[in-house]
């Protein structure tokens, strides 16, 4: 990565204000090294993808510095451009980077960790609906997981603790509504609790809800859990934490490259840790396989 040109694209928001920080930390070290850097400070939500996309017109290597959220904004800035790919972790979750084996706690850390880098050519997922279409690297979770990511972001100065907190509230309304699945040469009509299209493993940063996923073998490893009582619930989630609960009557696994899902009701989904969309009735999910070059930490 020494002599190529490198933009950061940075959230100072994430982490509950140590994305400022970081970018700070990282400024002052790149002008240490003489790096060829530019530093672009978002603003508003969305506005990383804007950034990224017109930062890659002369840099070669977009490195997000954020979370969950900031890393799915520069995803879809860059996914369809020759750039290499990079992450400084500072956010809540910080689930991706689970798999890139990057340093979340010290910004210099995980910077002295790309320079010893490998490129790593992993997939890319695509989901469509009826209201929406989003590019993205960790996973999407469509119903209960969609619901509590929904409330988490709200409370994100809470840290980890917003996702178990968000858990408890969102299930005392929840309903699950019946859909249909076509993935895998199966077509399926069940009550859907949630639904989690996996690259990556874990989501909302302690829930290792789709194990043995891997970045970079062309599937989704899906998670669907169905028909399950409230009460199963505080038996299944522990599970859930250390990625046990496969074995599980209400739980069922599926590898697939792509999935349909059509629903009577208005479905939340989540891309990444971000929702995307609260109406969706038609979904359509798709894999770019080995699409995009990531700087790993290996």
């Amino acid at each position: 990565m020494t002599g190529s040109k490198l933009a950061f694209i940075v959230n100072p928001n994430a982490g509950s204000g140590k994305g400022k920080a970081y970018g700070q930390l990282l400024e002052a070290d790149a002008r240490q090294r003489g790096l060829q850097s530019t530093f672009l400070y978002t603003s508003a939500t969305g506005e990383a993808t804007h950034l990224a996309r017109k930062a890659a017109a002369e840099a070669e290597v977009i490195i997000a510095v954020g979370g969950d959220g900031t890393v799915n904004e520069v995803l879809n800035g860059i996914w369809d451009l020759p750039v290499r790919f990079g992450v400084i972790p500072c956010g809540t979750g910080n689930d991706f980077i689970k798999m890139l084996r990057m340093d979340p706690a010290n910004p210099l850390t995980a910077l002295d960790q790309l320079f010893r880098y490998e490129v790593k050519a992993v997939d890319v997922g695509l989901v469509e609906t009826n209201s929406a279409r989003r590019y993205f690297v960790n996973n999407i979770g469509i119903g209960f997981d969609a619901l509590v990511a929904a409330r988490a972001n709200r409370i994100k100065y809470l840290g980890k603790f917003s996702y178990v907190l968000s858990v408890m509230t969102t299930l005392v309304t929840y309903r699950e509504p019946t859909i249909r699945l076509s993935a895998s040469g199966q077509d399926m009509h069940f009550p859907l609790f949630l639904m989690t299209f996996g690259n990556g493993t874990h989501a909302g940063g302690i829930f290792h809800l789709t194990p043995g996923a891997l970045i970079d073998d062309g599937l989704f490893h899906t998670t669907i859990i169905s028909d399950v009582r409230k009460n199963r619930v505080f038996n299944i989630f522990p599970k859930v934490i250390k990625g046990t609960h496969l074995g599980e009557p209400e739980v069922k696994r599926l590898l697939t490259a792509d999935g349909k899902i059509w629903s009577p009701e208005d479905l939340t989904i989540h891309a990444d840790g971000e929702i995307i969309t609260r109406s969706a009735r038609e979904i359509s999910v798709g894999i770019l396989e080995k699409h995009l070059k990531v700087i790993s930490g290996h």
